[in-house]
Order: structure tokens, then sequence, then C-alpha cells
């Protein structure tokens, strides 16, 4: 019995020490994972001491403040944090704004020391493979780079001869080749590695040779840019997010909408598509790129391209997958595409049925000509009182051909509606106003501010809209020299 008793305590202490053990063991494993979370970045820069330095961070096209920390008499100090920040390419910089860049993905527990007076050739790094690599990298081309400089300072010399000049052309050229496969070699080589991706999506695509011809020639002639346009993301990795976090990403987006899409509404629409379709591979990416795209066709200054910002709306925000925006933010922005739409470009105007000066009903559509002035003013409008005898002066050179104006005051004070259009002599428009506010023209012509100027042809349809009296003279002299129907002195 004794012996079965201490057996029964033996495999009962064993059982609570196998018990315990596995406990510390889950605990010094959630120990860890909780510290490996954390950041800790520790620096020396030799000729810097007692004083502030900055952590900073790229995002986008533009860069922000992370974290600060004082540099000691020796030049050490530490950034640390208790949660790892997000990965990307971070800056340190002195107060004198000079910097160098840091690479944090999985491994944010590192050191390095430099000197300040070059902080990326006297870098040396410790505990980051990523930094590491980085830096060798940037060194490697850099020493690569200044054997070129001094063959392009003797080509750009006036007294190198042509030959000697054709001679150092083919040089530096070997040169630059050698730098790009050095590149593709070292993308090659540490695949999966931030800096890898960073690189890589640098690249632009290698373009095949064009399919040719029965006689020779390319069967299509803009092979070489469909295809550039059509693989131009190819090398990016859009399912890790570090890459919002570099300039790359911002640059890489704003050259396809402005440098490689045709500057038309659909063309731009279909970009849009395309691009944020791939960006769903990530939800960063994904909300950064839609908030790109509608911010910047919402303020642009060139007509007709809210088009997209509407677009946008409807594809993304009405289908309630804008996660990042809260309910009221939604309203205000559907809203918001819901008064630009019936404004836009191509579309036919609404309808306006107002009275004249005669109080007489008059409808927009009763206006015949083959061009239609539909503007907004207001009587007590200090700014109308200014352009629209600008108005007045384009409208007199075109009214020979047929062009007509609907105006109309958006307030209702009859005399000063009548004193405004004596004074300003626009007694031969088509005055009307809307003394119920039944027409909803302000909700129909999204009209905030006056004076407000659209142009309507024959049938109606809006085909410009929100110009001052110099666009318009602009828009009428095209619309007429088209047709050969120029005002004298304007050809």
């Amino acid at each position: 019995m004794i012996y079965k008793f201490v057996d029964q305590q033996h495999h009962y202490f064993m059982k609570k020490i196998a018990i315990n053990f596995f406990l510390l063991t889950i605990l010094a494993f959630l120990s860890n994972n909780l510290l490996a979370q954390a950041y800790s970045i520790k620096g020396n820069i030799a000729g810097l001491k007692d004083t502030s330095i900055f952590l900073g961070y790229h995002y986008a096209d533009k860069q922000y403040l992370k974290d600060t920390t004082e540099i000691d008499s020796k030049g050490n100090f530490v950034f640390k944090g208790d949660k790892k920040l997000d990965g990307g390419i971070y800056l340190i910089v002195t107060p004198d704004k000079r910097y160098c860049e840091v690479l944090l993905a999985d491994d944010q527990d590192f050191s390095f020391t430099t000197d300040l007076k070059d902080m990326v050739m006297n870098m040396k790094i410790t505990g980051s493979t990523e930094n590491e690599l980085f830096y060798t990298y940037l060194s490697t081309v850099s020493k690569m780079a200044k054997d070129i400089e001094p063959m392009k300072r003797e080509m750009d010399s006036e007294t190198t001869k042509a030959e000697k000049k054709e001679e150092l052309k083919k040089q530096i050229e070997l040169k630059e080749k050698e730098i790009g496969n050095f590149r593709k070699d070292f993308i090659a080589k540490n695949k999966g590695t931030f800096v890898s991706k960073l690189f890589l999506a640098m690249e632009d695509p290698e373009i095949p040779e064009p399919p040719m011809g029965p006689d020779g020639k390319p069967v299509d002639s803009l092979f070489s840019f469909k295809y550039y346009r059509q693989h131009f993301f190819d090398n990016i990795d859009f399912s890790d997010d570090k890459i919002l976090r570099s300039p790359v990403y911002h640059n890489k987006v704003k050259m396809y909408f402005e440098k490689l899409t045709y500057q038309i509404p659909d063309s731009i629409k279909k970009a849009a598509d395309f691009v944020v379709e791939k960006s769903r591979a990530n939800k960063e990416l994904f909300k950064y790129t839609v908030w790109y795209l509608t911010t910047t066709y919402e303020q642009s200054k060139i007509m007709g391209f809210d088009a997209v910002f509407v677009h946008m709306v409807d594809e993304v925000y009405a289908k309630n997958e804008a996660f990042w925006m809260d309910s009221t933010q939604l309203t205000k922005i559907v809203k918001r595409a819901n008064d630009i739409r019936p404004t836009l470009l191509g579309n036919k105007a609404t309808n306006l049925t107002m009275v004249d000066t005669a109080n007489k009903i008059v409808n927009l559509y009763s206006v015949k000509a083959p061009v239609t002035l539909l503007y907004f003013w207001a009587s007590d409008c200090g700014h109308c009182k200014k352009e629209t005898p600008k108005v007045v002066e384009v409208y007199n050179k075109y009214k020979k051909y047929g062009v007509k104006v609907f105006s109309i005051n958006t307030k209702r004070d009859v005399s000063e509606w009548k004193k405004f259009i004596k004074e300003k002599e626009i007694e031969d428009w088509i005055n009307v106003y809307d003394p119920t506010g039944q027409s909803r023209f302000h909700d129909f012509y999204d009209i905030y501010s006056t004076p407000v100027l659209y142009i309507l042809d024959k049938d109606k349809k809006i085909v410009a809209k929100r110009i001052d009296s110099e666009g318009l003279d602009q828009f009428l002299k095209r619309e007429f020299e088209m047709n050969d129907k120029a005002p004298t002195g304007n050809k």
C-alpha cells in the first residue's frame, strides 16, 4: 500500500510538473510572441550628439512622423515601442533634415551605425537581413554609378571629339546594362524578401517583339504601348501592403492614369476598374487605391472628369464596400455623386419651367438654338456683377449665329432682378426666375454658388459646364470655326 501510495504521489507530481512545464512553455511562447510584436531600432551616428532625432515613414507620396527620441553625447539613440510597426520604408531624420532610410518588415529589432558625412555609404546593419540586403544593394549600385560619372562629364565636354563621344556613349551603355543585370540578379536571388519586392515593383515590364504580318511589318503599330500598359502592374505584389508605405505604388498609379491612359472619362473609368480589381488582394491597398481615384477625380479641374468620381461612388461606396467609412460619411459621398450625376457631360439637361419678366411661363426645352447658354446668377452676388458684363461681351460676338441665353436669377426679389437686367443690358436674354421654388434647379444643376454657366447643344445635351467668360469665348470660337462660321476678326 505504501509503495502504491508513493507511486500515486510520484505520478501526481510528475503529471503536475508536466502540466506546469506545458504552461511555462505556452507562457514563454506568448511572451516571446509579444516581444516579437515590439520594435527596437538602435542607432549610432558619428558626428551627431546631444540632440533629437526623428523616425518617419513614407505613405504614398508623403512622409509622416512616427517617433522621436534623444541622441546622447556618443551619438547613440534608440526608437522602441511595444507594438510592431506597419512594414515599409522608414526614415531616420536628423534635425537639419538629413536622413537615411531603413526597411521594416518582420525583423524590427536591429541596430546600425553610420557617419553623418555619408549616412548611406557608411551604413553598417546588425540583426536585420532586409536592411543588410538593402544597403548592400545601395552601396554596390552607388559604386557602379560613380564609375559612369567621369565618362558622362567627358562626353558632355565641348573639347571631346565626336569619335570619343561615341565610344564613351557605348561604355556608359555597357555600365548601365551592368547595373541593370546586377539589379535583376539581386531581385531573383532574394525573392520573397521585401527589398526584392520593392526593387521588382520599380521594374518596367519587358516588352516582347510585336507580331509581324506577311509583309514583315508589325500587325499592330501600337502593340508595344498596349503591352506595356496591360502589364504595367505585373511586378507589384498587390497582396503586400508594405509597398504602400513607399513612394513606389503611388508613383506607379499616378503614371498609369496620367501618362498611360487616354484622358477621357470612359477610358479613365475602365482603367480605374482594372486597378481597383487588382488592389482587392489587400484591404489597405484597396482602401488607398479607391481613395486616391475618388479624391483625384472629385477635385479635378478638368471638365468632365467628375464622371470618374461618380463612377467610383457607384462601383464601391454605393455597394457598401468602403469599409473604412461610417454610414454618415457614406451617405454624404453618395449624395454628392447623385448631386453631380444630372450635370455630367453628355447628359441631356433637365428641363426647367420658370417665369419670365412678363410673368409668362417659359421652359428650357422650348428654346430653339444651336447653342444655349444656361446662366445661373443672383442679383445680390458681387462676382455675378463682375462676370456678367464679360459674358455679355462674348455673347454679343456670337449671337448672330443663333446663340441664346436662358438666364436664371436664383433669387426671388423681382425688383432687384429687373434692376440687374437693365443695368447689365441683358434684356435680349431669356430672363427667368422661380417664384415658388418648384423647379428644383439647385438640385438638377448643382447650384451652391453663383455665377454658374452651362453650355447646351441643339438637343439640350450638356457639352460644357462651370466655365468662365474666357472659357466660353474659346468654346464658341472653336464651335463656329469648325463649321466655318467664326465671327469676323476671330479667325
